[in-house]
């Protein structure tokens, strides 16, 4: 697991315990070993973050001066960064606006579904509107 000594010019702060969400933390950094990946119990304990349970509804992404982008934007830039020529496409981001709380919301089963980790902590949190 990667220590949070700085911000690296992008950081990927994911939920530990959820299956699918590591699985792409691990798909981004073979593919952008410039993402720093952190499981979001390692940055709380290193940063206090002020709302830790935000991490149980969203991704988020740090660029290197500490700006804050969640969710479904924090999954497109993920996206990007990996070069992946299709699914990084700008034009994507009005359906990952959609299609992001979606996958947020049901992402222990799908982790289920695909064999992986389930234990995400799953808490309402805020519609995204598209």
């Amino acid at each position: 697991m990667a220590t949070l000594d700085r911000l690296d010019p992008l950081t990927m702060v994911y939920d530990g315990d959820c299956g699918v969400c590591e699985a792409m933390a691990s798909w981004v950094v073979r593919r952008a070993p410039h993402v720093l990946a952190v499981s979001s119990g390692q940055f709380i304990k290193q940063t206090q973050h002020p709302d830790p349970a935000h991490f149980n509804r969203e991704l988020l992404m740090l660029d290197g001066d500490g700006n804050e982008f969640w969710g479904p934007e924090a999954a497109l830039m993920c996206l990007r960064e990996s070069g992946h020529p299709v699914l990084g496409w700008q034009g994507w981001t009005p359906v990952w606006r959609v299609l992001y709380p979606v996958i947020a919301r049901n992402r222990s089963r799908i982790s289920r579904v695909l064999g992986l980790r389930s234990e995400c902590r799953l808490e309402p949190g805020p519609k995204v509107q598209a």
